[in-house]
């Protein structure tokens, strides 16, 4: 884990992506960290020579590409009227494709990068729910563990039949059941196969001042994430953090990388 950490912050840096913290960060470790540092230095410098060489390769293409043409014939000037064809262009198109390619091969490793980290943040909260705790009451005990029992066996299809049951239940849907209900409810769609994150986001809003409400607005990013509603997945993240709720280090962990891909093109 903290290879995996130590790599993306040198990454950030070579890119000029790293926040103010992250800056602290880096210098803290290069201070205290031999290896981290030793790491460091030959990523840099791996880097710069990358990119001299990418720039001789491109200075040499254009060399190449200006000799070529001129020692095009002097029909040329005579030929260029009645055709479109450029003597040597198939050979230059192939020169700037290759020189494309050197320079965009750290960029597409880099948005992988990021793209990877985003989904693995999401598939944590998405393989690990909020754990079922069974509150018994007097009334419907024995349908409210069954209910339990299915999210906790994954059974998220009949969890869902078995939670809307116990809310057209009155003996046992009480205000504060209801809202447990609905919030494993947004929870069941989440994570069902496949997800119904838009149904779950319906869910998960009801729970706004049960003693649910941290938890479901966590969850309610994650969906948006999903559903491509990535500024309200911000703001709801920042809401998160600031107030110091819970999964709030896994908040501003999937803010940042979110930052950091409005960047990227993909």
């Amino acid at each position: 884990m903290e290879e995996n950490e130590n790599i993306e912050l040198i990454q950030k840096y070579i890119h000029h992506l790293l926040t103010d913290d992250e800056e602290k960060q880096l210098h803290q470790k290069l201070n205290s960290d031999k290896d981290f540092a030793e790491e460091f230095e030959m990523a840099v410098h791996l880097n710069a020579k990358s990119r001299a060489q990418r720039r001789a390769h491109y200075k040499q293409l254009i060399s190449d590409n200006n000799l070529e043409l001129s020692e095009a014939p002097k029909q040329y000037e005579t030929d260029k009227k009645r055709t479109t064809k450029v003597v040597g262009l198939p050979v230059l198109l192939r020169k700037i494709a290759a020189t494309l390619a050197i320079l965009f091969v750290p960029y597409l490793g880099y948005s992988i990068y990021l793209n990877a980290s985003i989904k693995n943040v999401i598939a944590e909260a998405l393989n690990n729910p909020y754990p079922a705790k069974v509150t018994l009451n007097d009334n419907g005990d024995n349908a409210y563990k069954i209910a339990m029992s299915n999210f906790q066996a994954k059974k998220y299809d009949e969890a869902i039949k078995s939670f809307n049951s116990l809310l057209k239940t009155p003996s046992i849907s009480t205000n504060e059941k209801e809202e447990e209900f609905e919030f494993y409810l947004g929870l069941s769609y989440m994570s069902k196969t496949p997800a119904n994150f838009e149904k779950a986001i319906l869910y998960f809003d009801k729970n706004g001042n049960s003693r649910y409400k941290e938890a479901a607005e966590w969850y309610k990013a994650i969906c948006l994430q999903q559903t491509n509603k990535t500024n309200e997945a911000k703001l709801l993240l920042k809401n998160i953090i600031a107030n110091k709720q819970w999964k709030a280090d896994e908040a501003n962990a999937l803010l940042q990388k979110l930052e950091q891909k409005k960047y990227l093109l993909f």
